[in-house]
């Protein structure tokens, strides 16, 4: 793909399509600029983190430690 952030060039495929939808989308609701780009960032940021010059998606902490965003033990329910 190419037009795509260096960063996300040498990302997967995935976190590529993450960006542009949530780019389209923001384009969209605000208009082409700026304010697009940071909000598909933050919206990617939701998704994926940036590890050295590339973007993986997250796992969820539930999946590796039992314990949630906070690092605390999930509540039992």
């Amino acid at each position: 793909m190419t037009g795509l952030p260096r960063t996300l060039q040498r990302s997967s495929r995935e976190a590529q399509e993450a960006f542009l939808r949530a780019l389209d989308d923001a384009v969209r609701a605000r208009g082409p600029g700026e304010q697009a780009q940071r909000t598909a960032y933050a919206m990617l940021k939701r998704e994926f983190e940036k590890r050295g010059d590339h973007w993986i998606a997250k796992r969820d902490p539930a999946d590796h430690n039992g314990h949630g965003e906070t690092g605390q033990p999930a509540a039992a329910t």
